[in-house]
């Protein structure tokens, strides 16, 4: 009979143990990185006054229905820092506002929204000096300071290149 020698390896060189170390460790290094970003990174997106933004979709309807029923259409553009809003309606007694304000809020970074006061300067034509260059998708809220009418609409905004809005 022989006996042949085994000798045996040392615990780190085995590739198995390995395997087994490392799939547990990354399962718990991902886990900690998914708290880090969850923690730093708030979602800018929720609404801390969700109950009362529910209660104002009632309202928007309404100011909705107002739009449409106005039949209000218009063109937006933005030319060298300046947007310009030429607003008609089908209404020849229709008394358009003095001031309209236009939201843009891009669908996923709040710092990128933006509110810009238009004023008219004749019958149907509003202008605002704007410095920044706005492209992009955004969802554009356009509406007197009094509420009573709103256009709203996703738009595709690009300098120098009209966008259609209309009251649906």
């Amino acid at each position: 009979m022989s006996i042949e020698a085994t000798t045996a390896k040392s615990w780190y060189r085995e590739p198995y143990l390995w395997l087994v170390i490392l799939l547990p460790f990354s399962a718990v290094l991902g886990g900690l990185l998914t708290v880090y970003i969850a923690v730093t990174h708030q979602d800018s997106l929720v609404d801390d006054n969700y109950y009362q933004s529910g209660l104002a979709i009632n309202k928007d309807k309404d100011s909705h229905l107002v739009a449409k029923s106005m039949r209000l259409t218009g063109q937006l553009v933005q030319n060298n820092g300046i947007f310009l809003l030429h607003l008609q309606s089908n209404e020849q007694t229709l008394q358009l506002p003095k001031v309209l304000q236009l939201k843009l809020n891009h669908p996923t970074d709040e710092h990128k929204d933006e509110v810009i006061q238009l004023l008219q300067t004749s019958i149907g034509y509003y202008q605002a000096d704007f410095s920044k260059i706005i492209s992009g998708r955004y969802y554009l809220h356009l509406q007197p300071i009094d509420a009573s009418w709103l256009i709203q609409q996703s738009i595709e905004l690009s300098p120098n290149k009209p966008v259609s809005i209309q009251a649906t």
